[in-house]
């Protein structure tokens, strides 16, 4: 019941200014943040996890934010020869959803992501601040997405149980589906999330029940 015709739309100009602090050559891994700046020093330490386990990945790290110390992000970058680019968005759009403490403005800010990536990437993985790799991503990057708009996975206790609380949620919400995905670890099919409108969608629904949410 969720699901409606109608769509939000965003305003023409979202990405406000850029920075690129590095430069990548070559066919890169896009990773994505979207933060704020209580969360600068989490990402840091994810981004170093990912560079750890993946010392041949070539990565270039996009942080969305609202506002940010940049000479913080470019001494992370210049230390560890990571490139960043750090867009600044405007999210005034996000004032009329519901935020709290966990909960902040910056959690919707994945849903930038597929507008301000296409000119850099056709897939993207984005990640929350607080995310740790221990393995190796490189099969994502001939992971095939075909028409789908993310790879997920789904929602899991420590015992690898599924989160059952959440699917009950969601049923008790009036959701037909009976899976939920962690939306902490998202693979991006760009071109697919852009056709299927699904920024939009959220949007339209978050404004409409965004404190059942």
């Amino acid at each position: 019941e969720f699901m409606h015709n109608e769509l939000f739309v965003f305003p023409d100009t979202i990405e406000l200014k850029k920075e690129e602090i590095g430069v990548c050559q070559g066919k890169a891994f896009h990773i994505v943040f979207g933060i704020d700046d209580a969360f600068v020093e989490p990402m840091a330490v994810a981004t170093l996890s990912i560079k750890e386990h993946n010392p041949s990945l070539k990565i270039v790290v996009h942080l969305l934010v609202e506002k940010m110390n940049d000479k913080t992000i470019k001494s992370l970058a210049d230390d560890n020869n990571i490139p960043f680019v750090i867009h600044y968005i405007d999210t005034k759009i996000f004032n009329k959803l519901p935020a709290t403490l966990q909960y902040t403005k910056a959690t919707y800010n994945r849903f930038f992501v597929a507008k301000i990536l296409k000119d850099y990437t056709d897939r993207a993985l984005y990640i929350d601040a607080d995310i740790l790799c221990f393995g190796d991503l490189s099969s994502l990057a001939t992971l095939d997405l075909k028409k789908h708009p993310i790879a997920g996975v789904d929602d899991r206790f420590i015992d690898g149980s599924l989160n059952m609380v959440s699917v009950n949620k969601m049923k008790n919400m009036g959701f037909c589906c009976n899976r939920y995905f962690n939306a902490g670890v998202l693979y991006i099919n760009l071109p697919a999330w852009e056709a299927k409108r699904i920024s939009e969608k959220a949007m339209n629904n978050l404004l409409k029940y965004g404190d059942e949410f």
